[in-house]
């Protein structure tokens, strides 16, 4: 009997080491990749909002009239706040919350909505401000037919609702993201589970030395794992991303140092992971001590 629980014990202690080797992974995604705060203080920090609020202005003020007024002038300023660093964003922050807690599971859906009223309104404006014979010189119909189009081609708001409603995966994406959601919570549970049974089999001492040395390896495993698959990793964006002209900002910059953070991320939880291993490792003596300091001589808890 006492060899069986030996074995189950061996066998529970690997099983634990294979689950815990996920543990960090699983960690990244949860505190990074499904939280909006890492991808906006990612674009914040390399630039991505100013950049691009940078490019919008340039083209706005090459399509800016010699001979603009002064009106003309606060309108463009008006146009180009419109897509300010900070509007970019607010914007960027609410599509991603809504995109990244479908994923996450707290949402039914990805749709989310961006009101256009105020961009509406200053095209409006900016269309009134110009002589009606800019328009007839420049070969463009007249500013009446113009905000007609504008009030018919552009909506109040834009959703990605019809999208969603017509994407010819939805299902299988549901279903997808719904399977994934219940692997990652199975392998947390998995993982606490084998580190219990550990600790049946092998009492407090035997199975904190067990249970303890899985994460210890397995974070020491994943450590060294993600360490040396960084910078080949930097390597092959270097050689397989092209950033296209249309963008203000260099992709595989903004890949490279989204690749640091998270590599950065698992390292951490992998160096806690191996910590907490260590620390269980180390306490199984005093475990044992204690556990044996409550009985007597007879085995029997002292006094009775």
């Amino acid at each position: 009997m006492k060899t069986l629980r030996r074995v189950l014990l061996v066998w529970v202690a690997l099983l634990l080491f294979l689950f815990s080797c996920a543990l960090p992974f699983l960690f990244t995604v949860h505190s990074s990749l499904l939280r909006p705060g890492f991808y906006l203080d990612l674009l914040e920090q390399e630039g991505v909002f100013e950049a691009t609020a940078a490019r919008v202005r340039e083209y706005l003020t090459e399509q800016l009239p010699v001979d603009a007024s002064p009106e003309e002038h606060q309108l463009w300023e008006e146009v180009a706040a419109l897509v300010s660093p900070a509007r970019l964003r607010e914007l960027s922050g609410a599509a991603l919350d809504r995109v990244l807690g479908f994923v996450a599971g707290r949402y039914p859906d990805p749709v989310f909505t961006i009101s256009l009223a105020e961009v509406k309104d200053v095209i409006a404006r900016a269309i009134l401000a110009q002589p009606p014979a800019r328009f007839a010189e420049a070969g463009l119909p007249a500013p009446e037919e113009l905000l007609a189009g504008l009030d018919e081609e552009v909506p109040d708001e834009w959703s990605v609702a019809e999208a969603w409603a017509t994407f010819p995966q939805r299902e299988d994406a549901i279903r997808g993201l719904r399977l994934a959601r219940l692997a990652g919570l199975g392998v947390w549970l998995g993982a606490a589970t084998l580190l219990i049974l550990c600790l049946l089999l092998g009492g407090l001492y035997g199975g904190s030395r067990w249970g303890g040395g899985a994460l210890l390896l397995s974070g020491l495993t994943m450590l060294a794992a993600v360490t040396l698959a960084t910078r080949p990793g930097l390597a092959l964006l270097g050689t397989t991303l092209e950033t296209p002209a249309l963008l203000p900002f260099d992709l595989t910059v903004l890949a490279a140092a989204a690749l640091g953070r998270l590599a950065g991320t698992a390292r951490l939880a992998a160096l806690a992971q191996a910590g907490a291993g260590l620390a269980l490792w180390l306490a199984a003596p005093a475990l044992r001590r204690r556990r044996s300091g409550f009985a007597g001589r007879d085995g029997r808890p002292r006094g009775a």
